[in-house]
C-alpha cells in the first residue's frame, strides 16, 4: 500500500488557509483541488468539463479560479455532480446553475436535500457537546463564516441517470453509499482508475486525530451504522487513486484505502 499524498493540505492547515491548492492532476485530465474546508474535482473533456462538488459558498472565487487556472471556461461545465447536499460541497452549485445553466446532478436519495426540502447536516445543537474542544470550535467558526449555515436550495437541481453520466467527461459511474447522508454518492471513473469517495471515507479533516484514510467524526453522519456499512460499498469500484471530500489524494488500490481506514 502506498501512503496517501497530495498537495500537503491536511487537517489543521485546511482550516487555517483561506485559499485552495493548485489543481493537482491525479490521472490524465482529472484534477483534485483542496479548498479551505473541502475538496472539489475537475475532469477535463474535449468539449468541456465535469465538476464534482463545489466547496462552501465562500469558496466560489476559488472554484472559479481553479477552473480558469487550467485554461478552462467556467461556463463550459457540462455538469456539476454532487456527492451529497452538505453546504461545504454544494456552495457554488446555485451560482453555476443560475449563471451558466450548468446541470446540477445528484442521486434521487439526495434530491430533496438539494432542493432544500430536507436537511441532514450537522447542527449547532449536535455539535454543542464537542464545542469545548478548540479544534471543533475552530471548525464551527470557519463553517459559519464560510456560509455553512445557509440553506441547500439549488432550485433547478436534477437527478442523474446512468446514460447521461456516460456522456460526461470522465464517464462517471455513481456508487451509492448512503449513511453520511441518505443519498450520498461516490463517483468511479473507470477509464482513469480514479474513485471520488466524497465523505464516505476521507484522508484528513480539521477534527481528525490523524492523517490517512478514515471516517469523519460520528457527529457528521446522518446514520452512523449505515455510514460504516457504506465503506464496503466502495470496494467493487477498482481504482488506483482515491480523491476524498476532505484531505489529500490517496495513491493505492480501493482495497488498500478501505483496509487502512478500518484499522
Amino acid at each position: 500500500m502506498h501512503c496517501p499524498h497530495g498537495s500537503g493540505l491536511t487537517r489543521s492547515t485546511a482550516i487555517a488557509n483561506a485559499s485552495a491548492s493548485a489543481p493537482l492532476e491525479t490521472a490524465d485530465g482529472v484534477y483534485l483541488v483542496q479548498g479551505p474546508g473541502s475538496n472539489w474535482v475537475i475532469i477535463r473533456g474535449d468539449k468541456g468539463f465535469t465538476l464534482i462538488d463545489g466547496g462552501y459558498p465562500s469558496d466560489l472565487p476559488l472554484v472559479l479560479g481553479s477552473i480558469k487556472s487550467l485554461g478552462l471556461t467556467p461556463g463550459n461545465a457540462l455538469a456539476m455532480l454532487i456527492t451529497h447536499a452538505h453546504t461545504d460541497h454544494t456552495g457554488s452549485a446555485q451560482y453555476f446553475s443560475e449563471e451558466f445553466g450548468t446541470p446540477i446532478l445528484s442521486s434521487a436519495g439526495e434530491h430533496l436535500s438539494m432542493l432544500g426540502r430536507e436537511k441532514f447536516q450537522v447542527t449547532i445543537g449536535s455539535a454543542l457537546p464537542y464545542l469545548w474542544r478548540p479544534a471543533v470550535f475552530r471548525w464551527a467558526l470557519h463553517a459559519a463564516r464560510s456560509g455553512g449555515m445557509t440553506p441547500n436550495d439549488i432550485r433547478e437541481a436534477e437527478v442523474w441517470d446512468a446514460d447521461r453520466m456516460l456522456e460526461l467527461p470522465g464517464s462517471p459511474v455513481p456508487v451509492l453509499t448512503p449513511g453520511h447522508t441518505p443519498g450520498h454518492t461516490a463517483y468511479h471513473l473507470p477509464g482513469s482508475g480514479v474513485l471520488v469517495s466524497g465523505d464516505a471515507l476521507v484522508t484528513g479533516h480539521a477534527l481528525a486525530h490523524r492523517d490517512g484514510p478514515q471516517m469523519l467524526h460520528p457527529m457528521f453522519h446522518h446514520d452512523l451504522q449505515a455510514a460504516r456499512s457504506a465503506v464496503d460499498l466502495l470496494a467493487p469500484a477498482e481504482a488506483s487513486v482515491i480523491l476524498p471530500g476532505h484531505g489529500p489524494a490517496f495513491h493505492g488500490s480501493t482495497a488498500a484505502f478501505i483496509s487502512a481506514a478500518q484499522r
